[in-house]
């Protein structure tokens, strides 16, 4: 009877630490420090982790890598988000979406999320942008970034790009 008990206690264990391991989210996060400065307008500088762009005539564009372990997996619909702080009050709205691509016989293939924006006008705190429409699957050996348009600064106030992050499936 002891045995029993313990093979059924052994059995009960293992099969709740399979249940915890299965529930265990994926989060990824990186921070807008990561992210380089794609064509020529705009003036990309650095601030505690963030980016942000000091140019008060025109948007700063951005492209941030991100690293995925199991890149075959597909995203739902709000896994992945970008952390910004909009300051501008002249109504130009940071623009993010992330993007796979992989590489074909023909060339480059890319799948790119809806585009999230902050909300219109200047705010003090951080706004996170959930992307509602994902990128499509390439596969297995696709590599996923990210890109985003940064407002010019208004009025001495800069926007930013804190972070980007994604609960990978």
């Amino acid at each position: 009877m002891n045995k029993k008990k313990i093979v059924s206690s052994i059995s009960a264990a293992g099969f709740l630490a399979l249940l915890s391991t299965t529930a265990v989210a994926d989060d990824k996060s990186f921070p807008g420090g990561v992210c380089f400065q794609t064509g020529t307008s705009g003036t990309l500088a650095r601030f505690g982790g963030s980016i942000l762009n000091s140019s008060s005539t025109s948007e700063l564009s951005v492209q941030c890598p991100v690293v995925r372990d199991n890149p075959a997996q597909t995203f739902a619909a709000n896994q992945i988000a970008f952390d910004v702080f909009d300051r501008n009050g002249a109504g130009i709205s940071v623009a993010c979406n992330l993007c796979n691509e992989v590489g074909t016989a023909a060339g480059i293939s890319t799948s790119c999320s809806s585009v999230v924006t902050s909300a219109a006008g200047a705010s003090t705190g951080v706004q996170t942008l959930l992307v509602p429409t994902p990128p499509g699957n390439l596969g297995g050996a696709q590599y996923s970034y990210a890109t985003c348009s940064i407002p010019r600064s208004h009025n001495g106030q800069f926007s930013h790009l804190a972070r980007v992050w994604f609960n990978e499936p």
